[in-house]
């Protein structure tokens, strides 16, 4: 469990301006939840941990300022709620589910938080696709 407030990095509202508005963020909810809270948690805590995986790892207080991590969180976030929603309601999210993971994918290959002192974290490196 991160120790940073997860309304720091980034909020319900993001997660509705990415997509198209509040209704569309409470349709994506699973039942009895009013808000994203849960799934903003669990997600801000895994892309903690994907950051902690790098080498050399980052650690959560090693990052000058947690809110760089907003757009990886808010797409991890979305991608599990979209993933959530096609067992819950069906197939209709499962191709924006697909956006979501990439998106996200997209975003942590390219994250380089800014780090304690200045230097900037991990710099993108060139990727290497397979056919």
């Amino acid at each position: 469990m991160s120790t940073t407030a997860v309304d720091d990095v980034f909020t319900d509202q993001d997660l509705a301006d990415e997509l198209s508005g509040d209704a569309a963020l409470q349709a994506l909810l699973p039942q009895g939840w009013a808000n994203a809270q849960k799934a903003r948690q669990i997600n801000l805590d895994a892309v903690l941990r994907d950051l902690r995986k790098l080498t050399p790892p980052l650690q959560e207080q090693d990052l000058a300022d947690v809110t760089e991590l907003r757009d990886a969180c808010v797409y991890r976030t979305l991608w599990k709620l979209h993933q959530a929603a096609v067992v819950e309601q069906g197939d209709r999210f499962h191709l924006l589910a697909k956006d979501f993971a990439k998106s996200f994918d997209r975003e942590m290959r390219n994250l380089a938080p800014t780090v304690v002192g200045g230097a900037r974290g991990h710099s993108p490196t060139i990727n290497l696709e397979r056919r």
